[in-house]
């Protein structure tokens, strides 16, 4: 019977719009998760739909893939070291900086 089916989507469907501005990858499969179970429900012989789901799962997998590889492309990991080190190294000279400034004022105050 398709109730569960039906049930699953009332739940998930009202989460989806929930998750855009901070957890866009989680609405991204929240919607992956409805298209399965919408295909579920239009597709009455189990062969078919199982085989669509097994081709959405499939695009699902591509796409991750692909956004991997730009996101490694575009944003590698090496760099981003690289850039939290120099930020790091900012900090920590800009807090030297300041600990020396305070400890000439306390001088200049003491002499």
């Amino acid at each position: 019977t398709p109730v569960p089916l039906v049930l699953a989507l009332l739940a998930i469907a009202p989460l989806v719009p929930l998750q855009f501005p901070r957890r866009f990858w989680l609405q991204t499969a929240l919607i992956a998760v409805l298209l399965l179970i919408a295909f579920r429900l239009a597709l009455p012989d189990p062969r078919s739909a199982s085989a669509l789901i097994v081709e959405r799962l499939e695009d699902i997998l591509v796409g991750c893939a692909l956004a991997l590889v730009g996101a490694l492309l575009a944003f590698p990991p090496l760099e981003r070291s690289r850039a939290k080190m120099r930020t790091a190294t900012r900090i920590e000279a800009r807090s030297e900086a300041r600990i020396g400034a305070r400890a000439g004022a306390r001088a200049d105050e003491i002499g």
